[in-house]
């Protein structure tokens, strides 16, 4: 049965526990362990030299209660494979634990009987699974033993988890009274999405009993004293640890090797899921829950550890800087085989900014940290205290040594120029620190600061720290496996802390999907990855070498294009028009919201902002929700409204993705409950599947008027749908386009939507175009407008030549009255100024020549792009509802943009 131990308390009792819970018997009790994967990189360095580890403690006289089958699995099997397992298993160093290790004959005969136990076997087919695990029960009748357990460490990629473990549990299970657990390496899916099917999948073969998903960053010995050191000394560290006296924390693990030999796996996977999803993040947990009363009780622990997982602001391009280095993608073209056509997006180092909304840390960045091929191989965490941090020791004091540097806390989990794990404590930052019972204070400090090699720890000489080490040091892996054998879950990540995890980190992993990390060389001698916080994210000090260069993509060619020369002085129909990469549109998008709403706040007091739904508005809530904006946005001052509602279900937005539930349940649950704003300046449209329709609608519009002057929104968002709708006007709808009501209910599809005279009446219009998809009907829009003007232009045009002809006939009889003739102009400017009122708006500007229209519409015609591009431009929503006393502004990704060629040429 598992224990409800936290590992924090786990590792002095490993060896005492994997004692007594296995069960005993007179006969001696065996356990059969197999290890699939059992030739890879992570068995070869750790799992073999583990496994041999807790053999010996174990099985080493006087008592040795157990005996052990292990057996290596691969999928081919055969002399090849087995002559493969055995070089493996030797070439990982089996080393005795020191209190065997000095007496070199029993480690020696320890080491050729783990050899001898040591089998190869063949698991493919579910035949295999079934011919082994009989074979297992038949050697332990045998030889009148009875079976303890047997465990199943899966280190193979998670593609594989389904499969693999329903083979075992259909033909694995062993006899009644014996044990069951499946170890799987880390990491567990690829996203959220991926994580909850294959938990889903697990949870149907498995009992939670029977699954252990590894961290082994948990059996880590400065990982596991964490909350033992918070808790011990909590009396003088509790005041500390909170957003008024830290500053920032940072926990790095970084590595001086790089992917090479795991290239098949790291390139699916990147840094962040390699990494930071997983160990970094329950690093992060450790440091940043509230310290638990009873850290013996798992279920108060995984409370307080869920508490801060579900209050993270929510991550955004701009938290975080990506890298690689130089020959990465030299080492993929020799690994995989692939053809050199195109580069890798895979990042081998990140960086990313984390923001609690909980009081204790709010505003206090986690500076999560991790690379490959960097300049050391060490992992720690920081916690670095501000400069006023005060403490009681006085000012006479000998430990108040170097007072001006900061004050930090630092676990040290390993690294190059300390053999050991170690807790270093700033001198003058605690009173009195407790050591754990296991752990001891490190005395030749001074003789290890002096020196010209003198260690120094972030600038500072060791002497300037007080350290604490363990008395033995333990690998991480050992400590794992003993605890698997042993019964004890500490360990195992629990379902609810995962799912939590990668929510958190896969939407930031599908916005970084595209962005190129910054290039650098090993060792990054050059300071390249050096990286600042700017307004609560993350940005590389010194400038990218390279000229930042997008492409686009046209009919014959990629175009190189600069994404600021687009930007700079562009329009797009008349307006003003912003065109970036996805990561850099979202973050001016919500500076020209947060520079919307000072202008507003200053103005009146209040700003009344009308935000989308549809799939657009998910990377915008959740950029509105993280740090850099929640806090520093007037959310006191702002009015929330809707640009229109569902009528209940899920429905299709503009990329086809189906989005559950409401809108507004939506918007309230990726930027509302992230915020500090009143229910009263909340304003949901009141629709739902039983109720929406114009009744519903007139209530709307009558809170709208009651609340805003003049119902003048200061600022409407509004995301371009691939069929050219935007909030729920679509395009030929002429009774919605024409409706003077500020609220309409729309019956196909069933929606409430603002109208257009809202959308005329706004002070600020912003149209936001994301996507692929969307240059299809952003092309429509461009080329009905130039088909409106080429028309318009051909028209005035005739009216020319019939001036000439009426001019001409005046000239020849000169017996017109003054006044018919003023009457004749009149009539001519009025329609002059008709069809100027017709070609208003977003579709205002130049002409153009009609035999490159034609060409244009030639090209668009032979592509069978659909009826949009036919329609008038007045039958467009944009072009009846452009702000009359206002201004619209595009934000368009390059994604979205079409080829310049399309419209910058025809004066759009």
């Amino acid at each position: 049965m598992a224990s409800n131990l936290h590992p924090t308390l786990q590792t002095p009792l490993l060896l005492l526990l994997a004692f007594v819970l296995l069960p005993t018997t007179s006969h001696g009790d065996h356990v059969n362990v197999v290890l699939l994967g059992a030739t890879g990189d992570l068995a070869r360095r750790r799992l073999w030299p583990g496994l041999f580890s807790v053999y010996c403690e174990l099985s080493a006289p006087p008592r040795s209660p157990f005996t052990f089958s292990f057996f290596g699995a691969s999928r081919k099997g055969g002399a090849e494979s087995e002559a493969r397992l055995f070089r493996v298993v030797r070439e990982g160093g089996l080393q005795c634990p020191p209190e065997i290790g000095a007496r070199k004959p029993l480690c020696q005969l320890l080491r050729e009987q783990f050899m001898r136990l040591v089998r190869s076997v063949r698991l493919h087919l579910p035949q295999d699974y079934i011919d082994l695990c009989s074979n297992m029960g038949t050697e332990v009748a045998q030889e009148g033993l009875v079976e303890a357990g047997r465990l199943f460490y899966l280190s193979v990629p998670p593609t594989a988890y389904a499969d693999i473990v329903s083979n075992i549990s259909s033909a694995c299970r062993p006899p009644h009274g014996a044990w069951m657990r499946v170890a799987f390496e880390k990491p567990f899916g690829w996203d959220a999405r991926s994580a909850a099917e294959l938990n889903s999948q697990l949870s149907l073969l498995l009992s939670p009993e029977e699954m252990c998903r590894i961290d082994h960053y948990l059996a880590k010995q400065a990982v596991q004293e964490i909350l033992p050191f918070r808790m011990r000394n909590r009396e003088v560290l509790d005041p500390l640890w909170n957003r008024l006296d830290v500053e920032r924390v940072e926990i790095a693990l970084k590595e001086k090797q790089g992917a090479k030999g795991r290239i098949d796996f790291f390139d699916d996977y990147g840094i962040i899921r390699d990494i930071m999803q997983n160990h970094l993040t329950e690093i992060m947990s450790l440091v940043a829950m509230d310290t638990p009363f009873n850290l013996s009780n798992r279920d108060e622990v995984e409370r307080n550890k869920m508490v801060v997982l579900t209050h993270v602001h929510p991550l955004c391009p701009w938290t975080a800087v990506i890298g690689q280095y130089d020959t990465y993608f030299q080492e993929v073209l020799e690994e995989m085989k692939r053809p050199a056509l195109n580069g890798s997006l895979t990042s081998t180092f990140a960086a990313v900014a984390i923001y609690f909304s909980t009081s204790r840390w709010e505003g206090v960045p986690f500076l999560l940290m991790s690379g490959k091929s960097l300049s050391e191989c060490a992992s720690y965490i920081r916690v670095i205290f501000r400069h006023s941090t005060s403490t009681l020791q006085p000012t006479t004091s000998s430990t108040a040594h170097n007072s001006s540097f900061h004050r930090q806390l630092i676990f040290i989990i390993g690294h190059d120029s300390l053999y050991s794990p170690a807790i270093l404590i700033s001198r003058g930052l605690l009173t009195k620190v407790r050591p754990g019972p296991n752990w001891e204070e490190l005395l030749d400090v001074e003789t290890l600061s002096t020196g010209d090699e003198g260690l120094h720890i972030f600038g500072s000489p060791l002497i300037d720290y007080q350290v604490l080490v363990p008395r033995t040091t333990r690998d991480a892996y050992s400590t794992i496996l003993s605890g698997l054998l042993g019964g004890l879950s500490g360990m195992c990540v629990r379902e609810e802390t995962l799912d939590a995890a990668w929510k958190m980190w896969s939407p930031l992993l599908k916005s970084l999907t595209q962005r190129s990390p910054r290039l650098y060389p090993h060792g990054d001698p050059n300071s390249t990855l050096d990286f600042e916080i700017v307004h609560g994210g993350l940005k590389f000090k010194l400038p990218e070498k390279k000229p930042l260069v997008h492409f686009i993509q046209n009919d014959d060619h990629l175009q190189p294009v600069s994404a600021y020369n687009i930007m700079e002085n562009s329009t797009l129909f008349g307006d003003p028009l912003v065109a970036l990469p996805a990561e850099d549109l979202l973050s001016a998008l919500v500076l020209y919201i947060q520079k919307s709403a000072n202008d507003a706040v200053a103005r009146s007091g209040e700003f009344h902002i009308a935000l989308p739904g549809g799939h657009t508005s998910l990377a915008l809530f959740r950029a509105l929700a993280s740090a850099r904006y929640a806090t520093t946005l007037p959310w006191e001052r702002m009015h929330v409204w809707q640009t229109d509602e569902r009528c209940g279900g899920a429905s299709q937005d503009g990329d086809d993705i189906e989005i559950p539930g409401s809108n507004f349940a939506l918007l309230r649950k990726i930027l509302l409950q992230h915020v500090i704003i009143s229910p009263s300046q909340l304003h949901p449209i009141p629709a739902d599947n039983q109720h929406c329709g114009p009744t519903e609608a007139l209530d709307y519009a009558a809170e709208l008027i009651s609340t805003v002057h003049e119902g003048r929104l200061d600022l409407v968002v509004l995301g371009l749908g691939k069929d050219g709708h935007v909030a729920s006007l679509f395009p030929g709808d002429s009774t919605a386009l024409s409706a003077v009501d500020p609220v309409i209910s729309i019956t196909m599809p069933r929606r409430i939507s603002l109208s257009v005279t809202s959308l005329r009446r706004a002070r600020s219009v912003a149209v936001v175009v994301t996507g692929q998809s969307k240059r299809k009907v952003l092309e429509s829009m461009i080329l009905a407008a130039i088909g409106e003007r080429s028309k318009r232009h051909g028209q005035e045009s005739e009216k020319e030549e019939e001036e000439e002809v009426r001019r001409g006939a005046v000239e020849q009889s000169n017996v017109q009255d003054t006044n018919v003739r003023q009457g004749a102009t009149n009539t001519m400017e009025g329609e002059s100024l008709e069809e100027k009122e017709r070609g208003s708006g977003i579709f205002a500007g130049s002409h153009t020549k009609d035999k490159n229209i034609r060409k244009v519409k030639g090209e668009k015609k032979r592509e069978g792009r659909g009826a949009l591009f036919w329609l008038n431009p007045l039958q467009w929503p944009l072009s009846a509802a452009h702000p009359e006393n206002g201004s619209l502004k595009w934000f368009v990704d390059l994604e979205a943009l079409p080829h310049l060629r399309t419209w910058r040429d025809h004066g759009l």
